[in-house]
Order: structure tokens, then C-alpha cells, then sequence
């Protein structure tokens, strides 16, 4: 922008000033723990814990966008190694996204495109490998999120090394977001 540009008269066509601004602050504090619950087989427990708060304040001439997100996430996993050919998780996982976020335009309405959405989801992973040459790993995901009902998720992943050089995948599964248009 320009040098006598402010949010006041980001854009002003007598003067012929225009100018931008953008601001982000943020914090993002993180928690993990594990429980070991039997040295034999690796079996644990762990949780993870995640909260973010994002503020982003702007102007792009005549145009601006303020918003802020918080969001919130936690993880509570059980692994258990039963043997070196099989391997098992189980969980509970929770989502909140809260964001208020506004664009505005002197002639346009302005478009809020403010959104809550939670998430509380019950998972479980089978992992089958063999010698290093063959992995599969199957999952399902069962998911009530408060926008759009339940999401039911399943997945598998095979991975065959063949030699060294040559390893073969196959993968297929369904996974769900929500999109922010900005």
C-alpha cells in the first residue's frame, strides 16, 4: 500500500491512496500423555489434548476481513501389540470449532461466514504385518458432528514390499471436513 494509507481511507479515490494491513495472533498450547499398561505386549493409554485461538484483522482497501477461531481438540487412544503379527487401537475422539469471521465492503452487505460445529467420534484400527513385507492396517470411524448428523468412515491400507526397491499400495476409504470458504 501506500504510505498515508490507514484503515480509515484504505482507498480513497480523490487522494488516490490505497493500502493493506493484515494482523495475526495466535496460541496454541498442547498436552500429551501416555500410560504404559503392561510391558509384555506395549499395551498404553495416552491422551492428547490441542486448543487453538487464531485472530487474523485486516484490510485490503475498501475491503475487510476480521475473524477469530478457537478450537479444541482430544484424543483418548488404548494400543495393545498382541502379538508382532497383530496390533489394535481403540478411541474416542473430540472436536469444537467456534469461528466468527466477517467480510466486509462498503457497498456490498457484509458476508458472515461465522460457523460452530462439534464433534464427538468412537474409532478402531486393526493392523496386520508380516516380516516387513506385508502391512495391512483396517479402521472405522463412527462420528455424531453437530452440522452434519452421523458420518460413518471406514478405511484400509495395504502395503506388499516386494523387494527392496518395489513396494505396491492399495488404499481406499471415506474421510469428511468441512470447508471455510476464507
Amino acid at each position: 500500500g501506500q504510505m498515508d494509507a490507514t484503515r480509515d481511507n484504505g482507498f480513497n479515490l480523490q487522494k488516490s491512496i490505497w493500502g493493506t494491513s493484515i494482523r495475526n495472533r495466535g496460541v496454541n498450547p498442547y498436552f500429551k500423555i501416555g500410560i504404559p499398561l503392561n510391558e509384555e505386549n506395549s499395551a498404553n493409554i495416552a491422551l492428547v489434548a490441542d486448543f487453538n485461538h487464531h485472530e487474523f484483522d485486516s484490510f485490503f482497501g475498501e475491503k475487510t476481513f476480521n475473524g477469530t477461531q478457537n478450537s479444541a481438540f482430544a484424543n483418548l487412544i488404548y494400543q495393545n501389540e498382541i502379538s508382532s503379527l497383530h496390533k489394535v487401537e481403540f478411541g474416542l475422539t473430540f472436536k469444537h470449532d467456534d469461528i466468527d469471521q466477517i467480510a466486509a465492503h462498503p457497498v456490498l452487505p457484509d458476508l458472515d461466514l461465522s460457523r460452530k460445529e462439534t464433534s464427538v467420534a468412537a474409532f478402531g484400527e486393526y493392523t496386520f504385518t508380516l516380516d516387513d513385507r506385508l502391512t495391512f492396517v483396517g479402521g472405522l470411524n463412527l462420528e455424531h458432528n453437530s452440522v452434519h448428523g452421523w458420518l460413518f468412515a471406514p478405511r484400509a491400507n495395504l502395503k506388499w514390499s516386494l523387494t527392496e526397491n518395489i513396494v505396491l499400495r492399495a488404499l481406499g476409504g471415506r474421510g469428511y471436513r468441512t470447508a471455510d470458504l476464507i
